[in-house]
């Protein structure tokens, strides 16, 4: 008796797998700038993630960075809370993501013009086509909040025609008010608040202000 040997042929179906690719559709913020650092502007912050890819991307992270250039990178100064959650996107879909309403610029970052942006996939958690367009930016400006500043000093008044005097530099502009408080036997006297003005002004050796009274005078100038 003659033997056979079988054979069996299986044909595999392997279906393409599609890649994804994320990019920045549209990165905005809608006040006017300049924006303060450390005040949240989560909230304002626009951001629409597209996958350009013919596959679906997996959910992901965008985060939010200050820059001095408009090339976004990791090695730019990242936003106090500027991480966003973005979900999974199918082949050609899109979805707006929110950053954190409390989301800001360090103080770290100096006053003038610079650049807001972003990365998607920011820990390179999906594969996609290309890596190369997962930035972008937006033009803003930066300034820094102006706080108060107050200095103290004693004077003595050494009889009726003694003009006692202090001088102190105003750097930055603003509101300057001062308080004069005295003991001793004068109860009125005159302060005026002077110093070095512009030349385009009518009278630059007009004083800022002048105010007479008693004790505690103040005197202001804006």
């Amino acid at each position: 008796m003659r033997a056979r040997a079988l054979v069996l042929f299986a044909t595999v179906s392997l279906a393409a797998c599609g890649t994804a690719d994320l990019r920045v559709r549209n990165l905005g913020y809608t006040p006017a700038t300049p924006i303060a650092v450390e005040a949240p502007i989560g909230a304002d912050i626009v951001l629409e993630v597209e996958n350009a890819g013919n596959g679906g991307a997996g959910a992901s992270q965008a985060k939010f960075y200050i820059s001095e250039d408009a090339d976004i990178s990791v090695a730019d100064l990242p936003l106090t809370s500027g991480e966003a959650a973005v979900g999974g996107i199918g082949a050609g879909a899109s979805v707006v993501v929110g950053a954190a309403p409390d989301a800001s610029i360090p103080a770290a970052m100096r006053p003038g013009n610079a650049f807001l942006g972003v990365i998607v996939d920011a820990q390179s958690a999906i594969q996609e086509i290309s890596e190369q367009n997962n930035s972008a930016s937006v033009s803003v400006v930066i300034t820094h909040p102006v706080l108060p500043e107050e200095t103290s000093f004693d004077f003595e008044i050494d009889g009726p025609d003694a003009v006692p005097f202090r001088l102190f530099n105003v750097l930055v502009q603003g509101d300057i008010t001062a308080v004069i408080d005295w003991t001793g036997a004068t109860d009125t006297i005159t302060v005026e608040l002077t110093g070095r003005r512009r030349d385009s002004l009518p009278d630059p050796t007009e004083p800022y202000a002048t105010a007479t009274g008693t004790a505690p005078l103040t005197v202001n100038y804006t």
